[in-house]
């Protein structure tokens, strides 16, 4: 009997082990920035929401502030000054609407492909939170990807997404005039 508790509270301690153990193994970061909008955009107008979640509270301050880099498709600067927007926080997290105008931006003018990189600036501080060695700081990007595959991908998920019904009837209504042209067909003749 003895045995079999014995075993019982040895295997309820392995198993609870198993349960905490992928939760304290988390990644954890001083700073993250992630992003509801898709990683690769064929669209000139890229818009959605960016969440930024400060874990150190200590590197927010008032002059703490929200901004991206622009990037060739090798990782190499092509606009490092963006617009600045200051972070509204509701307990540890702010959400930023990002709207970008390719055609507005006249430095990707004529690109096929660039990225769009996410950063944060303590302008109190003087420092760039992806250039500061010191901070453990995560960010998401969006590639910008000019081609005939990636601009049908993006219409077609807009349309499923943002528009099903309206789809859906476009699809009967085809589905309708085939059946209606085909059953009357020799009467159109």
């Amino acid at each position: 009997m003895i045995k079999k508790l014995v075993l019982l509270f040895v295997l309820s301690v392995v198993l609870s082990l198993n349960l905490i153990i992928p939760v304290l193994a988390e990644d954890y970061h001083d700073t993250v920035i992630e992003t509801d909008i898709k990683e690769i955009q064929a669209q000139d107008i890229i818009s959605g929401n960016v969440t930024v979640t400060f874990n150190n509270m200590n590197l927010y301050n008032e002059n703490v502030k929200f901004s991206y880099h622009i990037q060739d498709e090798n990782g190499n600067d092509i606009l490092f000054e963006n617009e600045r927007t200051p972070l509204v926080l509701e307990g540890n997290k702010a959400v930023i609407p990002f709207n970008f105008d390719k055609k507005a931006v006249e430095a990707v003018q004529g690109l096929k492909e660039f990225k769009i990189v996410f950063d944060l600036v303590d302008e109190q501080n003087v420092y760039w939170f992806s250039a500061n060695t010191n901070l453990d700081f995560v960010t998401d990007s969006i590639s910008y990807e000019y081609n005939i595959l990636n601009i049908f991908k993006t219409n077609w998920s807009k349309v499923f997404g943002e528009q099903k019904i309206i789809f859906l009837f476009n699809i009967v209504g085809i589905f309708i005039f085939i059946y209606l042209a085909y059953k009357y067909k020799h009467e159109f003749v």
